[in-house]
């Protein structure tokens, strides 16, 4: 917390009960050549979460836990807006994400959900991701407020990724959806149209992404109030779990049985992508 110049090297990190590691309103952070460990059925076990944080590499570090490996953060709702410190020059380069089995909740990298200082001007270049519910995941809701800007996902593999790509605005917490509320977290008024704390996100892209034996190709999830901008999407390809499931779609059209992206709120271009991109 409120430091600078930080580096955390070649050290393996096992079992946090919550997220490993957790540097706060700090600047000139490294991390490299780390390794986190935890169980598969953990929650919230993420492997670095740089929150409100500037000027940050992580690099060549491997994330083997239950929740995501990498999560950007810049505060909850209103302490997050009111203290305006967002997340900000962030590289995360050749990562690795697998869990120990396919526990349908670890992600790979991950801006949010608690983003309302906002996160801009993120690269991340060269991530594996296997095993996880999703590959690249940018997530906010209502009531959150926060601009989410600049962000690209370059080099990215996902074997066996249930969703590879997931830029959503509709995120709810896993233990609410058990309990079948309605509402994200509780801890806000909702948000509505009030500029305040309507989340937005724009200028985000993903370059050279193959994705193996997923179920949905990808999901861009806006909000009547705040239209997700700028998706470009560059040499995606995405397949099921048959290979050839993309193949046919391009042929057949309407009967295509593989992945699809689904699109609602969002706006953006897509080259050389399959399946075809909803925009």
């Amino acid at each position: 917390m409120y430091c600078t110049d930080v580096l955390i090297e070649d050290l393996t990190f096992q079992n946090s009960p919550f997220w490993t590691i957790h540097p706060y309103a700090s600047q000139g952070v490294t991390v490299r050549r780390v390794t986190v460990t935890a169980p598969g059925w953990a929650p919230n076990t993420d492997g670095v979460d740089p929150d409100s944080c500037r000027d940050v590499l992580i690099q060549d570090c491997v994330f083997k836990a239950g929740d995501d490996g990498v999560a950007i953060k810049s505060g909850l709702n209103e302490y997050g807006r009111s203290f305006g410190m967002p997340s900000e020059n962030i590289r995360v380069e050749n990562t690795t994400v697998e869990p120990e089995f396919d526990n349908g909740s670890t992600n790979g990298v991950s801006i949010g959900s608690e983003m309302s200082g906002g996160v801009r001007n993120v690269t991340v270049d060269g991530l594996f991701v296997a095993n996880c519910a999703v590959g690249v995941y940018i997530k906010s809701m209502d009531g959150r407020g926060g601009v989410v800007e600049d962000i690209s996902f370059r080099n990215v593999v996902a074997e066996q990724v249930i969703e590879p790509i997931r830029f959503a605005m509709d995120y709810t917490y896993r233990r609410r959806r058990r309990l079948g509320a309605l509402e994200g977290d509780g801890g806000d008024d909702g948000g509505g149209d009030d500029d305040d704390t309507t989340p937005y996100f724009r200028n985000l892209s993903v370059i050279n992404l193959t994705a193996t034996r997923a179920v949905v190709a990808g999901t861009f999830e806006g909000l009547p109030a705040s239209q997700i901008e700028g998706v470009y999407l560059k040499d995606v390809t995405v397949t099921g779990k048959d290979p050839g499931s993309t193949q046919r779609g391009r042929q057949e059209g309407p009967q295509f049985d593989g992945p699809e992206f689904k699109c609602r709120n969002a706006s953006g271009i897509a080259i050389r992508t399959a399946p075809g991109a909803c925009f």
